[in-house]
């Protein structure tokens, strides 16, 4: 967990637990939180919440992102390696922010394929 924790640690949970009859999907944003940020735990959380885990989408992104050391870029064998992790704990899918808008200069292309990988390791996880 980051030192630096956010003061808005959990609050989201009630609203979860209210709205899980009401919404198809619920989005964890596991990014913009830290290098030592627990998505799996952040997953399981609003699994538990929203009482299906298929309900609930794994954020990632392939841009720098914040750090309370400064900012930094997942692996992607780190984001390939988390596309399989949600696949093989039955949740619903996974997400990446944004495809198109890239600050690490790859080109669209390379985008895609990294995308497709992601995507490939998820198929295979089950």
């Amino acid at each position: 967990m980051e030192t630096a924790r956010s003061s808005h640690h959990g609050e989201v949970l009630p609203i979860l637990s209210a709205g899980k009859n009401t919404f198809d999907f619920f989005n964890v944003m596991a990014y913009d939180a830290g290098q030592n940020f627990k998505y799996d735990v952040a997953m399981s959380n609003y699994a538990q919440a929203v009482a299906d885990p298929s309900k609930v989408i794994l954020g990632t992104t392939i841009n720098s992102q914040w750090g309370p050391t400064g900012s930094f870029v997942e692996t992607q064998a780190n984001n390939i390696a988390r596309a399989k992790w949600q696949a093989s704990n039955n949740y619903g899918g996974f997400f990446v922010w944004t495809l198109g808008s890239n600050n690490q200069g790859m080109t669209f292309a390379a985008q895609v394929d990294y995308i497709n990988a992601m995507i490939t390791a998820a198929k295979g996880a089950n």
